[in-house]
């Protein structure tokens, strides 16, 4: 009888640390789940903040050739009005 008594508290006593680890990684898998959905936001953000400074990058290029543009115009003007 006091061999099946010490048994069964071994199982229960493996079973409380089953339970107790069992616990412990559902916390961590809830902490990674959040992480996860903090770093997602974050590249959401991130892919916008490119998105915009694209936009932003390809108009201040369209405007440097219109000013390249423009510059060689007038040059061009500036020089007929003066050749011989």
């Amino acid at each position: 009888m006091a061999e099946l008594e010490d048994e069964l508290a071994t199982v229960r006593k493996r079973r409380d640390t089953a339970e107790a680890e069992a616990d412990g990684l559902r916390e961590r898998v809830e902490e990674l789940e959040t992480e996860l959905e903090q770093q997602e936001a974050r590249a959401d953000d991130l892919r916008r903040q490119l998105k915009t400074a694209n936009a932003k990058n390809d108009r201040i290029q369209e405007l440097a050739r219109y000013v390249r543009s423009e510059e060689r115009r007038v040059g061009k003007e500036c020089r007929s009005r003066w050749s011989p």
